[in-house]
């Protein structure tokens, strides 16, 4: 399965449904206390509300979001990342103009802890990339991405 076709699931319950639930169950149990009746054991599935899955977070690369790379040569360029809702490695995808410089996204776990990664390639020099931008996207196990983004001046 690839990242992108890969979606969350739907959340389970809202909040209003679960506190209607909630006071429904109270309810019942509080009708079988007063009136003593001993027939009233039920037993369900307690909903929960899903938790909103936060975008991996790009805070590190070669060069500061939006920053014009200058290319005279075949450039070497890196960018790290974190998720701070997950210990799912990250997925790094990077593009050069229209062209993806790999054919699926990859992972590497970084040596300054286990839920920060960092990614290295090489950018190989085209003259035709000038004007067009280089653009690193990351994502976590359910998704979510960040982008970050260098227009390309080649020398």
């Amino acid at each position: 399965m690839t990242p992108a076709s890969w979606s969350p699931p739907p959340p389970r319950i809202v909040p209003a449904v679960r506190r209607a639930l909630t006071f429904g169950i109270v309810a019942w149990h509080a009708g079988c206390i007063i009136l003593g009746n001993t027939g009233c054991f039920v037993t369900w599935d307690v909903p929960y509300a899903a938790e909103e899955n936060e975008p991996p977070i790009i805070d590190g690369a070669g060069l500061a979001d939006g920053e014009v790379l200058l290319m005279d040569g075949d450039e070497p360029f890196f960018a790290t990342a974190f998720d701070p809702d997950s210990e799912v490695p990250l997925l790094f995808s990077w593009s050069a103009g229209t062209q993806h410089l790999f054919d699926e996204p990859f992972a590497n776990e970084r040596d300054s802890g286990p839920d920060e990664y960092g990614s290295i390639v090489t950018v190989p020099y085209d003259p035709s990339l000038n004007g067009r931008s280089l653009n690193c996207t990351v994502i976590d196990g359910e998704g979510a991405t960040d982008t970050w983004s260098w227009p390309v001046e080649v020398l």
